[in-house]
């Protein structure tokens, strides 16, 4: 009894919360602590590797750790142009996957959050602010491995096939980009307002049901609203809240599995609260890119204004000076 306290009293961090969710025994956290110390592994690694833990609880319980959103690798495509942002030497030696570059910031799929290290280091290759978000441990190393062979096989398909001399550069494309874009930030917008009024509504203790109700009301959005009451009807029937969302087919992966670890953890209000700070950040550094874009237009229209007000002004005095 004394040995286990003793045991229980020097976990901190991950392994306290392993500990508590009964995911790993204590003994083998103790043992697994030492091996990673002497051989600088990651513990997560080192857990499912020797299969010392379920790699799905293990994700859980370090989203729930650190804050960090949660994602299923097996329900997302890969984005190859993202993957080659960061050096295969990185990718090999800390076993990381890049899932997607909003703006100035690369999400990267990490198994292990408290490897700083890793961030740090493609932070500084890439010139990127690094957020992590947490996958599971057996799925990155299929998923790093897969590809990392898919970005070789077609590097290798684009030196065969690559023609300079019929290189065409073309563009256009920019009136669909900004319709895109703003197809995003109204999307963002409702899940932000989502989010928010749920976490809010939640934590005061309103029942689930009766708060997606009022989470309609809120999205500003018809769309959005509809898809909420949908929610609501299935949720009230027995059916799952992420499940339900994801029969929507609006929500973003990331968002889905933020839910569902809530709703595992107990903790629907904290998740919900990060999912809107997420969108809500997306929204605000969607608008200032947008505004930014739109000062040189609103310069030249002054321009043109002041312009055609000093013309209006002076020409008539230039007349009367001919006529004279």
């Amino acid at each position: 009894m004394v040995a286990t306290a003793a045991t229980q009293s020097t976990l901190t961090g991950l392994p306290r919360r392993l500990a508590q969710d009964g995911v790993v025994s204590e003994d083998a956290l103790a043992q697994a602590l030492d091996e990673t110390k002497q051989s600088s592994a990651s513990l997560v690694a080192y857990l499912v590797s020797n299969e010392l833990g379920d790699p799905r609880q293990i994700a859980i319980a370090a989203a729930h750790e650190f804050g960090v959103p949660l994602l299923d690798l097996d329900a997302i495509e890969v984005d190859l142009d993202v993957v080659r942002l960061v050096s295969e030497k990185l990718l090999n030696r800390y076993k990381v996957l890049p899932l997607m570059q909003r703006g100035k910031r690369l999400y990267i799929g990490v198994a292990d959050p408290t490897n700083l290290q890793a961030l740090d280091d493609i932070g500084f290759q890439t010139s990127l602010r690094v957020e992590p978000v947490v996958v599971e441990q057996d799925k990155l190393n299929n998923h790093v491995n897969r590809a990392l062979e898919a970005v070789d096989t077609t590097m290798s398909s684009f030196d065969d096939d690559f023609d300079l001399e019929n290189l065409e550069i073309s563009g256009g494309d920019e009136e669909v980009d900004d319709d895109v874009s703003s197809s995003e930030i109204d999307d963002a917008s409702a899940i932000a307002r989502y989010a928010r009024t749920l976490a809010t509504t939640f934590a005061a203790g309103v029942p689930l049901v009766e708060a997606l109700e009022s989470v309609a009301g809120a999205c500003g959005n018809v769309v959005y609203e509809t898809a909420v009451l949908k929610i609501r009807d299935e949720v009230a029937t027995g059916q799952r809240l992420q499940r339900a969302m994801e029969n929507t087919a609006l929500f973003p992966n990331m968002v889905n599995q933020m839910i569902a670890v809530g709703e595992e953890s107990g903790s629907l209000d904290d998740m919900s609260s990060k999912v809107a700070d997420f969108y809500e950040e997306e929204v605000d550094n969607a608008v200032d890119s947008m505004s930014s874009l739109l000062q040189p237009l609103i310069m030249s229209t002054l321009g043109v204004l002041v312009g055609g007000l000093v013309i209006a002004m002076y020409l008539p005095i230039f007349k009367m000076g001919q006529v004279v």
